[in-house]
């Protein structure tokens, strides 16, 4: 039996974000009596939501169980504070007030919660298949005295699953006078702090099974302490997150976050979240002005800036505008709001989120970590609603009855060395072609555990699995009785050498530089060790690192001019480079494109590119504040973002794209046309543009293919996937590639050379996995934001189509005649097939031809099943087929041929990327 969590609302945890969420949960639902401030029942409430439904989980473990009221607006509150919780069978598991199950022996019982005579059930199964090992994450850490570390505990059990049991061990520090570690809930469980310099054991233990780790906490000095972000920009009643990392004299760095005193320089303009909490750092705009926000740890303080502006809210935009679920799934919803100076908030956990009908589709509780997360209950049309302020916005969500047809792990076959890790994705493909990343949703196992190992289900990074010895593993992923495996293999090849990218690179005193590790191993592999590697700076009033072993480790902030020794170290290998911080001030900021066109309904991304006083050029578009002159014509994603400067084109009309910081600005003009009556809006393809063919696996040829205009990309294996092709003068070159280069996860540079503007190989080769997988997910998803689906014939031969989105649930084949596709005229005309099974062309037929203007690269393939292009046949158009593709002898692509799991196959074929 497995142990795991499902989530109907998905929400495994919540946002503490204390008395300022209080206060904005009462003035989004107006004169509503509000359930967590008063214990009076609740006018209105119609129903309540018990999350997660029907869990499972071990002997001896607990289960937190949320409750959401549902009112008769649509609005869904968090009352798991308010209801009254009971278990049916209280030998099988108990339950407290505030909702924490705790399984007691084998067996079910109806947990209920009941609010105002409105009740809820669902049913707790506890398992007894043996815990067989416990994992502690971090290990061997190194802590200082007045810091604080969160130590996690997954537990492994004999069918191969995991599960988080931090809150479930009894932890134990041999040592306290060196380090405290907390187990009640009160404190935190795992939480440990440093007392004074040593060495000391932590464990933890849950029956006959224990784990240890060991932690040292250094007596090296606290030189510096730095908050980030330096400068940012907000409006009343928003709030910016600020981390506070500590330098110390040793070079280290850590994320002290918890462990400072935040304090703000003025609280009339912002005020700050509590020191110790999980979200501690969350400053809060209270009125307009500049204050410094401050960190102190140990008489040592650092601060950043935070200006609040006084603009008003004018407008919501709600993402997805239209979207398709099937019914059992979820999706997340952003809220951006546009403010009357033009800059953007993303407000998601702070509007009001509702649904027409809650029996079609659910919004996750306000305020809390699943706001804007719709659960698709049952078939229908919705409209989703965000409210703040007495702005409003809507989107259509069409909630479907299709089925999960199969699941899909990806990458199919990989290899690692033993200590490191892989990350496994599982997609869920339905019936109607559509597919959904299910990662957190799904029941991961290994099966072998002694092999490998799976972080706990249901948690943000489901599906990472850990080597712990040589050999061949099953991962396997299941839902709702359907299952997938991929082959991992654990080596046990040893490090050799690091190489840290890029080389002497320089920055401006005030920006960031992002560095990575990559490990080379004995069998010749290579992998990413950037978030594992240990990072230092040997001079700290130059430049400091962020934490190491954290998801943004290897990024170096410069703070003043002079030079450091940047230096990466894992399993006693080390290397470094030279980190040279300038003090140029910024002159000018460049916004490109400078002149840009698009659609209505399109996107459109440009970037901000600084030029300082040195001389150097730095790309900033992350930091500046982004704004549209006319909000009218065109929307900004938020500022401060991984996607600012995203620009969603609202209506027809010109208006200027502008990006500040400080006093310096740039602007550049973005011209919005009207769109095209009945025109689908076509993908974001990122760094997909730039390629001509992408296989998860393997591209293979034979003599006589000619491939031109576009780059070729391996995602999940080796360089030596590459098959057939004569290696050019250069790496990455092929004789048989005119206009391109090839790329692999195991190139190591020099003598490749790796795309601007990212640090390694790996991080560009996981940026075209993501764009793959986004564009893949967006052409599969129904209805299309612009148009709706019309019925796709299974034979195309003969047919004239023209522009807009076609489906099929079965297989398609261009066999009886040719395919014409008609532009009418207008060659932005898009095409979009969506097929959820085979797509084959071939003779008498079997040519794709291209007329009215139309043109090659907006039309889209996506397929479920595989692609099979028939000999001698002329193909136009972008193919992203999720298995294998494979071309016949002679077949002419005018397009890009993108296999998500498998692999490209041609055989003496010309492919050319469309202009």
């Amino acid at each position: 039996m497995f142990r795991y969590q499902t989530r109907l609302l998905g929400a495994s945890g919540r946002w503490l974000f204390g008395l300022l969420m209080l206060t904005l949960l009462a003035a989004c639902n107006g004169d509503k009596k509000d359930p967590v401030l008063s214990p009076e029942p609740v006018e209105g409430l119609v129903s309540i939501v018990i999350s997660p439904l029907n869990a499972t989980i071990a002997l001896d473990l607990s289960q937190q169980f949320s409750a959401t009221g549902i009112y008769a607006n649509g609005t869904a509150l968090d009352i798991s504070n308010e209801v009254s919780w009971s278990s049916a069978t209280t030998a099988v598991a108990s339950i407290s007030e505030q909702g924490l199950a705790q399984a007691l022996e084998p067996g079910s019982s109806v947990i209920t919660a009941s609010f105002g005579g409105v009740s809820a059930d669902t049913l707790l199964t506890v398992s007894d298949v043996a815990l067989v090992s416990i994992q502690l994450a971090p290990v061997d850490a190194t802590l200082y005295p007045g810091v604080s570390w969160q130590y996690s505990a997954i537990g492994v059990y004999a069918d191969g699953t995991s599960s988080d049991i931090s809150a479930a061990v009894s932890w134990l520090s041999g040592s306290v006078a060196v380090a405290t570690i907390a187990s009640s809930p009160d404190a935190a469980y795992g939480v440990a702090t440093g007392q004074a310099a040593g060495s000391s054991q932590i464990s933890a233990s849950l029956g006959s099974i224990s784990a240890q780790t060991t932690v040292t906490v250094s007596n090296s000095s606290l030189s510096s302490i730095v908050v980030q972000p330096f400068n940012a920009t907000t409006v009343v009643g928003v709030s910016r997150r600020f981390v506070a990392t500590a330098n110390y004299a040793d070079g280290s760095a850590i994320d002290v976050s918890r462990s400072v005193v935040w304090t703000s320089g003025d609280s009339q303009v912002a005020s700050v979240n509590e020191s110790g909490a999980a979200n501690s750092g969350l400053a809060t705009g209270n009125a307009m002005g500049t204050t410094q926000i401050i960190a102190t740890l140990a008489a040592v303080s650092g601060s950043a800036e935070l200006t609040i502006t006084d603009a008003t809210l004018d407008s919501l935009v709600i993402s997805p505008l239209n979207s398709s679920l099937a019914a059992g799934q979820n999706k997340q919803y952003t809220a951006t709001g546009i403010y009357s100076d033009g800059s953007s908030e993303n407000l998601t956990a702070l509007v009001s989120w509702t649904s027409s009908d809650n029996a079609v589709a659910l919004p996750g509780a306000d305020m809390t970590a699943s706001s804007g997360l719709i659960a698709a209950l049952s078939a229908g049309t919705v409209q989703i609603g965000a409210a703040m302020a007495g702005v409003t916005a809507e989107a259509t969500l069409s909630v479907t009855t299709a089925s999960l047809s199969s699941v899909s792990v990806t990458p199919l076959t990989s290899s690692i060395a033993l200590g490191l890790t892989r990350q496994f994705t599982a997609t869920g493909i339905y019936s109607d072609g559509s597919t959904v990343d299910i990662s957190d949703t799904v029941v991961w196992a290994s099966a072998d555990s002694q092999t490998a190992t799976l972080n706990a289900n249901g948690s943000t990074d489901s599906g990472l699995a850990t080597g712990l010895a040589p050999g061949v593993v099953q991962i396997s992923a299941t839902l709702d009785n359907m299952s997938a495996a991929a082959t991992l293999t654990i080596t046990n090849a040893g490090l050799t050498g690091i190489s840290v990218m890029p080389q002497n690179p320089a920055v401006v005193a005030g920006l960031t530089r992002q560095f990575n590790a990559i490990g080379s191993y004995s069998d010749g592999s290579t992998a990413d060790l950037t978030t594992l590697a240990s990072w230092t700076s040997d001079n700290v009033a130059v430049a400091t690192m962020n934490a190491s072993q954290a998801a943004n480790s290897g990024m170096a902030t410069g703070l003043a001019a002079g030079t450091a020794q940047i230096q990466a170290s894992y399993a006693a290998v080390q290397a470094s480079t030279t980190l040279t911080v300038t003090a140029g001030t910024l002159l000018s900021i460049a916004v490109s494109p400078a002149n840009a066109a698009a659609l209505v309904n399109e996107t459109e991304q440009f970037s901000a590119t600084g030029s300082y006083s040195d001389g150097s050029t730095a790309n900033i578009s992350n930091t500046v504040v982004w704004a549209s002159a006319d909000t009218a014509v065109a929307v900004l994603n938020a500022s401060g973002q991984f996607n600012s400067g995203l620009v969603t084109a609202i209506a027809a009309g010109t208006t200027d794209i502008s990006a500040t910081l400080g006093a310096v600005q740039g602007s550049a003009e973005l011209s919005v046309n009207p769109a095209l009556a009945d025109n689908p809006q076509a993908p974001v393809m990122g760094e997909l543009q730039r390629f001509i063919i992408i296989a998860s696996q393997a591209i293979t040829t034979t003599a006589g293919s000619a491939i031109a205009d576009g780059d070729l990309a391996i995602l999940d294996l080796a360089r030596s996937s590459y098959a057939g092709f004569t290696a050019g003068a250069a790496a990455g070159q092929f004789t048989e590639l005119t206009n391109g280069v090839s790329f692999a996860p195991d190139d190591s540079t020099p003598p490749y050379v790796v795309p601007a503007p990212y640090a390694s190989m790996v991080a560009f080769i996981n940026q075209v996995r993501t764009d793959l997988g986004v564009a893949a997910t967006f052409l599969a998803a129904d209805p299309n934001p612009a148009v709706a689906t019309q019925a796709l014939p299974a034979e195309l031969g003969g047919l004239v189509l023209t522009r807009g989105v076609y489906r099929n649930a079965g297989n398609v084949i261009i066999q009886q005649g040719n395919l014409t596709l008609d532009a009418q005229g207008d060659p932005d005309s898009v095409f979009i097939f969506v097929i959820a099974g085979t797509f084959t062309t071939g003779a008498p037929g079997g040519n794709v031809v291209l007329s009215g203007g139309a043109k090659a690269d907006n039309v889209y393939w996506r397929t479920g099943g595989a692609t099979m292009l028939g000999s001698n046949t002329s193909f136009a158009g972008n193919v992203l087929a999720w298995p294998q593709i494979n071309l016949s002898t002679g077949a002419d692509v005018t397009g890009r041929l993108f296999s998500v799991t498998e692999q490209v196959t041609l055989d003496a074929n010309t492919v050319t990327k469309p202009e």
